[in-house]
């Protein structure tokens, strides 16, 4: 696996694109062709698209050192052993919505929706971060699937953070809007307790 880890890294300019453009087209962009790798079961250069990654780990440095006091400065995980549970995570992803009914040859992403917002921890940070927390809604044909994830906002292009959940949704593809706007309004009535400001939240709702 390091193996072919450290092939994707030397040579992930010719496989995928860190996408940057004007609102959000970049984030949807970039979950777009973070799913086709996933179909296409290229997991390890799926994994380029994280802290975890030779090409996000850069991204998300450069964003971290601008936005963290120098003091508080916390890099994201990386090296072999982040980038192995990083990609062992991602393949039980995809495993796991296959067996969830998912025909990967026919997937694709028709939307993403959540929550965009700028964040910001007062005693760590110096200016606030761009933040985008949602679902990547794919569809192959048959069904319509979710992966729940976070993505960081690095100056016009998007890393993805984290993962949280996946499976199948019982919505037809007309309905995704309406059910990502009622995600965003339980985030609107929750309460950080962890001393995060979340300043600016706004719903998102973006079709490749």
């Amino acid at each position: 696996m390091f193996v072919v880890s450290a092939a994707v890294a030397a040579s992930a300019s010719a496989i995928l694109t860190f996408f940057s453009g004007n609102g959000y087209s970049a984030a949807v962009k970039t979950t777009a062709e973070f799913v086709s790798l996933l179909a296409e079961n290229q997991v390890p250069a799926a994994a380029e698209f994280f802290p975890e990654g030779a090409l996000g780990g850069q991204l998300a440095a450069a964003e971290r050192a601008r936005a963290f006091l120098p003091e508080a400065l916390s890099l994201p995980s990386s090296g072999p052993e982040a980038l192995e549970t990083r990609v062992a995570q991602l393949q039980r992803v995809r495993d796991e919505l296959q067996r969830a009914g998912m025909n990967w040859e026919n997937a694709r992403v028709i939307a993403f929706g959540g929550v965009s917002a700028k964040v910001f921890e007062p005693t760590s940070m110096r200016e606030a971060s761009g933040a985008l927390v949602g679902n990547i809604y794919i569809s192959d044909e048959q069904g319509v699937y979710v992966i729940e994830v976070s993505l960081m906002d690095c100056l016009g292009s998007y890393v993805i953070t984290d993962i949280w959940q996946w499976g199948a949704l019982d919505v037809v593809p007309e309905g995704l809007k309406d059910h990502s706007r009622a995600q965003f309004d339980l985030f609107a009535n929750e309460h950080s307790e962890d001393g995060v400001e979340v300043k600016a939240p706004e719903h998102v709702f973006v079709k490749p």
